[in-house]
């Protein structure tokens, strides 16, 4: 392979540019010698070829390549109409789910705010219920302390009585009177 190439390339350049210029050597081209007979018949010929490619492209093979053209234009445009009615049925379907995105998120910051106020009012509710009960409880403590404040108050003069009796049968081993113990009481307390 590598032979081959090291031998034709070269051998072509030579054949390439070695021909031409023996068909410049003498002071006419050879295809434009129109004095030589082949050659009127040539260009004859090579006309009548011509018209008759012409009319044979003509009349049977651009009509058939213009349909094809014609046919491909129009599902290319079809394609396109179809793919911008698509891109249309898309945007439209987007929109419609960005509208219900965002109806549904007001709709749920609704129920979220409503059940916030609600648990706050239940909340509050509740507090003024415990609030109550416990101002309630406090009162009844209060009256309970006050009334065993006031029964130990009340008892205080008969203990009081009860303790100076015990002292005074303890300290002189005579038991005292009552009435003069109640009286120095009494004085002992005003």
């Amino acid at each position: 392979m590598l032979f081959a190439r090291r031998f034709w390339v070269p051998a072509a350049a030579t054949m390439i540019t070695g021909f031409p210029a023996a068909a410049f050597a003498g002071e006419q081209l050879p295809q434009m010698d129109f004095a030589n007979p082949y050659t009127s018949g040539q260009v004859v010929w090579m006309v009548v070829i011509m018209v008759a490619l012409y009319y044979s492209l003509s009349r049977r093979a651009l009509p058939a390549i213009g349909g094809i053209i014609e046919n491909r234009r129009s599902r290319i445009a079809a394609d396109l109409n179809a793919a911008q009615e698509a891109k249309v049925t898309a945007e439209r379907t987007a929109a419609e789910l960005n509208r219900a995105i965002m109806t549904a998120r007001q709709a749920s910051q609704a129920l979220i705010a409503e059940a916030i106020a609600n648990a706050k009012r239940e909340a509050q509710q509740e507090a003024e219920h415990l609030n109550a009960r416990l101002a309630t409880e406090l009162a009844c403590a209060e009256a309970a302390i006050e009334a065993a404040r006031q029964n130990a108050l009340a008892a205080l003069p008969l203990i009081a009585e009860d303790v100076a009796d015990s002292l005074v049968q303890r300290l002189v081993g005579v038991e005292p009177d009552k009435r003069a113990l109640a009286k120095a009481l009494k004085s002992a307390q005003s």
